[in-house]
């Protein structure tokens, strides 16, 4: 086929065109896990706790707010209990 031929004809610039391909996906992903980077404990920056952290935040832990989100757990949802 003619891409074939092409490519035998100008290895170099097929070289080269791979490489630079592959460096600028190299430099994509990289540059789209440090903007979305979450760290796996501790605090998280402003702004970036994941969207679907939790289905319920509880603002409260004395004695209603902790029933409240022990029986929300138990029932699969996922709470954020703060005090």
């Amino acid at each position: 086929s003619s891409a074939q031929e092409y490519c035998e004809k100008n290895k170099k610039t097929v070289a080269i065109a791979a490489g630079a391909t592959t460096a600028a996906l190299v430099a994509a992903y990289a540059w789209r896990r440090a903007v979305n980077y979450v760290p796996k404990s501790g605090k998280y920056p402003k702004g970036t706790l994941p969207a679907g952290a939790y289905d319920a935040v509880i603002v409260g832990a004395g004695p209603s707010g902790s029933v409240c989100g022990h029986f929300a757990a138990k029932a699969g949802v996922k709470v954020a209990l703060l005090d």
